[in-house]
């Protein structure tokens, strides 16, 4: 029989450098993938805690700044709320100013309304017509007419109160002198000026 390691069939084949190279490169890439591999799963396992973290973080922001802002909400609603009571408030002391304001220009308009017609009635004495008067005062006939009506009324009310009246001429009659009618008048007017409207509380 012959010796099986003088056998050429069964005898190693030697590798050559080249491949020997080939085969180390193969390993040496191996390993490095595995080292980057396991330092990949450790930069994971070394970031998951800080995101879990972070995400922990974020989620007590959001609820506080929802608790902050409900906060805030309740107390420009009880904020608003307590304007709108002021400003309900305060436009009704206003508005009762400006009634007070109104009814006391009222009193003064009519005043002015009977001295106008009262001076109307005067020059009517002079023996003009309506038309005449309309013309010279620059004025409505009608305006005329109701001007003194108003003041033929103030003087009724005068007399009914004082009695007659002579005229301001001295001739007996219903007309009321203007001095006279504006203490009848004067008794409803406000005593301060015409611009002094102080502010409602």
């Amino acid at each position: 029989m012959l010796d099986n390691e003088s056998t050429p069939s069964r005898r190693r084949k030697r590798r050559s450098p080249a491949e020997i190279e080939r085969l180390a490169a193969v390993r040496r890439r191996r390993t490095e993938q595995l080292e980057r591999e396991r330092a990949n799963e450790r930069r994971v396992e070394e970031a998951l805690p800080a995101f879990a973290a972070a995400v922990s973080d974020g989620e007590t922001a959001v609820r506080r700044r929802e608790e902050r802002l409900a906060k805030l909400e309740t107390q420009l609603e009880r904020k608003l709320d307590e304007l709108a009571a002021a400003r309900a408030d305060k436009e009704k002391s206003f508005a009762a100013a400006k009634d007070a304001v109104r009814a006391d220009a009222a009193g003064e308009i009519k005043h002015a309304r009977i001295r106008m017609g009262q001076a109307i009635q005067q020059i009517r004495e002079s023996d003009l017509t309506v038309t005449e008067v309309a013309e010279l005062l620059g004025i409505a006939k009608r305006e005329v007419t109701a001007l003194v009506r108003t003041a033929e009324s103030a003087d009724a009310r005068s007399i009914a109160h004082t009695g007659p009246r002579s005229r301001s001429d001295g001739a007996p009659g219903t007309m009321v002198a203007v001095e006279d009618q504006e203490t009848v008048v004067r008794g409803g007017r406000s005593t301060s000026g015409p611009d002094d409207v102080p502010e409602p509380p």
